[in-house]
């Protein structure tokens, strides 16, 4: 039986090794024997160890044309950067540090002497054996209140002045909406002054509409006023309620 152990490149696999299969890279991505070439990020770039480039700049180069990363593997340093998508270079020591750091975790731990745990003594057997003896019943303690204390409130600076920019943007908001809400009282204020006039009864006579759903009509529209007008008082109350420091100055 002959053994072949195929041998990697840091670009990736080479020619000699092309009627292996199934084939696995120094990437962990299959490669394709037919084609020669490596898809890298799920088939986004097809990379090429016998030219040590990929067939196409990455999406990530101006107007696709080509730059840092387009062509290269890893900006032509595959040791210290790995490009697992295609698309751009990430450092490897970052995973190789995580490796080592686990690696001696996992070292110390199994380098530990196994503790023994001793035999339990006549005393301790005879003290769980005995049957404890019935505590006192007392009243629960009242709780300790010191008066002596003081409560401080500590703000920071960035704290501070992102609650102000997101007051400041609530208070906008709402005045924006009480514009808008005003806007339509008056809409409909002006509809029931208009359905109050000679000129609107005698239409809605022509056009054989009932006087009881006439009279609904205005009684709904004056009630829609009125609620509107009793939101808009408490709106323009609580608008008056935030206070920033802008508005003070």
């Amino acid at each position: 039986m002959r053994i072949i152990l195929p041998a990697y490149t840091p670009y990736g696999h080479g020619h000699t090794q092309v009627n292996l299969a199934p084939i696995l890279g120094f990437n962990g991505d299959r490669y394709d024997a037919l084609a020669g070439m490596y898809a890298l990020g799920q088939g986004l770039r097809s990379y090429s160890p016998a030219l040590m480039r990929f067939c196409r700049p990455d999406q990530l180069s101006p107007f696709a044309d080509g730059g840092y990363n387009a062509y290269a593997y890893c900006a032509g340093d595959p040791l210290n950067y790995r490009d697992d998508t295609g698309q751009y270079p990430v450092p490897s020591r970052v995973q190789s540090r995580e490796f080592t750091r686990l690696r001696n975790m996992w070292e110390d731990r199994s380098s530990q002497p196994v503790q023994k745990m001793a035999p339990p003594k006549i005393k301790s057997i005879l003290r769980m054996t005995q049957t404890p003896e019935p505590k006192e019943h007392r009243a629960p303690r009242d709780p300790v209140i010191k008066f002596d204390e003081t409560t401080t409130i500590m703000h920071y600076k960035k704290e501070q002045i992102a609650l102000e920019n997101h007051y400041a943007r609530d208070k906008r908001l709402l005045r924006t909406y009480i514009q808008k809400l005003t806007a339509y009282k008056n809409q409909k204020f002006q509809e029931l002054v208009y359905l109050s006039s000679p000129e609107a009864l005698n239409q809605a006579n022509n056009l054989e509409v009932s006087p009881e759903r006439y009279d609904k009509m205005m009684i709904w529209l004056a009630k829609n006023i009125q609620n509107m007008e009793e939101r808009l008082s408490n709106l323009k109350t609580t608008l008056k309620s935030y206070c920033i420091r802008s508005d003070v100055n």
